[in-house]
């Protein structure tokens, strides 16, 4: 049994999630990209040392049996048509569209991970609701069956009553099936057995959101990170 709140729920998910490690590989293979491109305009020293040892009769009147060489080069480059200068653009808009795609990996599980959390309070929840439907309705049919036995209802009312019972049952039983298949789900995302039972901590509250589409809208032309790796893209593909 595990006891988990919110916040729990995302950084498990942070810590477990395999395209947030791909997104960090692909951030870090970037940084070095930038790294290369930055040394291009710097001197290259080359050395390459060779070493040999012969022997047997036919070097037997040779007054040493054994040679090395060194040859060594610098070369820098002088003029390239802008290459250099445009490759070192290219690779910081590549890291700086790295970053965007790893926060943007980052916000997609943490709304992933939200989303799950709170479909398994929706259904616990729920579950709550069927089962005092359930109680509600077996005491009423326990009054009808008392009313019928002293003929004060008819037989019709039992039928109507059982029958209203066993729907109530069957939802809750469906709940059930659809809070443990939240849970499951829950528990893959983040990272643990998916039998593992999890117990969510927060509670569904009412809470006012005052921001109008248009607001939304404009903020997120503003700040999404996937809006922004796609100005990176068209400049990458400039330079």
């Amino acid at each position: 049994i595990v006891n988990i709140t919110l916040d729990e729920t995302i950084q498990r998910a942070f810590e477990n999630n395999r395209t947030i490690k791909e997104s960090v590989a692909e951030r870090e293979n970037a940084f070095w990209g930038l790294s290369e491109a930055r040394r291009q305009t710097n001197p290259q020293v080359t050395w390459e040392l060779n070493g040999q040892k012969f022997g047997g009769q036919y070097y037997r009147t040779y007054d040493y049996h054994r040679s090395f060489s060194n040859s060594g080069s610098i070369s820098m480059p002088i003029y390239q048509g802008g290459r250099l200068k445009e490759g070192r653009k290219y690779a910081r808009y590549a890291l700086s569209s790295a970053d965007l795609a790893l926060e943007n990996t980052m916000q997609t599980v943490r709304l992933q991970s939200t989303i799950y959390y709170f479909d398994v309070l929706q259904y616990r929840n729920l579950i709550e609701v069927y089962e005092e439907e359930v109680v509600t309705l077996q005491e009423h049919l326990r009054n009808v069956n008392a009313q019928f036995r002293v003929g004060t209802v008819a037989k019709v009312d039992v039928l109507e009553s059982q029958v209203e019972l066993a729907n109530a049952q069957q939802n809750l039983v469906n709940i059930q099936n659809s809070y443990d298949v939240a849970v499951a789900r829950l528990n893959n995302f983040i990272g643990l057995p998916a039998d593992t039972i999890v117990r969510p901590q927060d509670t569904l509250t009412y809470k006012r959101y005052d921001f109008d589409l248009g607001s939304c809208t404009a903020y997120a032309l503003e700040n999404r990170a996937d809006a922004a790796m796609a100005d990176y893209a068209v400049k990458q593909a400039e330079s």
